[in-house]
């Protein structure tokens, strides 16, 4: 028997209103690690640079959240969870990212993710890469997961700025808020474990460091050359009691045609895009001068890793 008229037009806003009720897919920091992992898996076969930018689009809306990370629950002195997807500082967003991105499957990008946040993979407050110039940016690169193009990139236009950085002062300098997940603990166990953060540093030398950087005057002429999923580390003019040259760290991103800067905002209160132009331009005005950015080419390891830019399982 043929359909009549108004039975083909129910069946056909019953179809069109279950298409608009379809919710769209959940953005990855609402998702559950184990939903994570399913998302994850589709995009596997992917290039590792569109996977870091399919990866770092999935966490934009993300709330900030500083120091979200730390050593895990009986740690000595930041006992933060080892990772999470909910919440980023610009940091432990380029590190988490990162880290999924080279090795999309969770349980191995988790062992992948303290390689890239620690100097020898193991979760100790001391062997934190804390400074990009002295510790993050030269492990990585030396541990396979970075490669610097500055200078490739920015050709002539490059430069380089010095900072002689005093690890034993910044451990002298700590104070109670640099310890985490010790709300309830009495203040005399508070008084030990600051006297034992601070001590960490004393037998550190002084270290002078030359980060290379592609000069924030020349960025528009050269930024066709930057490849989207480049790491952008903000470098700043030297000040004599700033612990470091690097104070910001986002993703260069290209899309529509337009190069954006992906990053976890302080500012804004989330992960965001922003015009990389009219970003940097911003700081035109602050009082410690932006020279410009070193740029990272993210790698996919050390050269015993799996075929397809990922990690052997371990």
């Amino acid at each position: 028997m043929p359909w009549s008229t108004p039975t083909v037009l129910a069946l056909l806003l019953g179809f069109q209103g279950a298409f608009a009720a379809a919710p769209p897919p959940k953005p990855y920091y609402e998702l559950s690690e184990q939903e994570l992992s399913a998302r994850l898996a589709g995009i596997r076969r992917e290039p590792l640079r569109r996977r870091l930018e399919i990866i770092s689009a999935g966490f934009l809306g993300a709330p900030y959240k500083l120091h979200p990370l730390g050593e895990g629950p009986a740690a000595r002195f930041d006992r933060g969870p080892l990772h999470d997807f909910q919440a980023f500082d610009c940091a432990t967003y380029i590190e988490q990212v990162m880290a999924l991105a080279i090795e999309p499957r969770l349980p191995a990008a988790l062992g992948i993710l303290l390689k890239i946040r620690y100097r020898n993979g193991t979760a100790r407050y001391r062997e934190r890469n804390h400074f990009p110039g002295a510790d993050w940016i030269p492990n990585n690169i030396r541990a396979g997961f970075l490669i610097d193009v500055t200078a490739k990139l920015a050709g002539p236009a490059a430069r380089e700025a010095p900072k002689t950085i005093s690890k034993r002062r910044w451990y002298a300098e700590k104070t109670e808020q640099d310890l985490h997940g010790f709300e309830k603990a009495p203040p005399s166990d508070i008084d030990s474990k600051l006297a034992a953060l601070r001590a960490l540093g004393r037998d550190m030398p002084d270290e002078t460091v030359r980060l290379p950087y592609l000069p924030l005057s020349r960025l528009a002429a050269l930024e066709s050359r930057i490849p989207s999923g480049t790491i952008a580390s903000l470098v700043r003019e030297d000040a004599p009691q700033a612990p470091t040259l690097v104070t910001h760290q986002g993703f260069l991103i290209r899309k529509d045609g337009m190069l954006y800067f992906r990053h976890a905002s302080e500012r804004l209160g989330h992960v965001v895009d922003e015009k990389a132009d009219s970003y940097f331009a911003s700081y035109a005005q602050s009082r410690r001068k932006l020279l410009g950015i070193n740029l990272l080419e993210v790698a996919g390891g050390p050269p015993s890793r799996a075929p397809g830019g990922g990690a052997a399982a371990p």
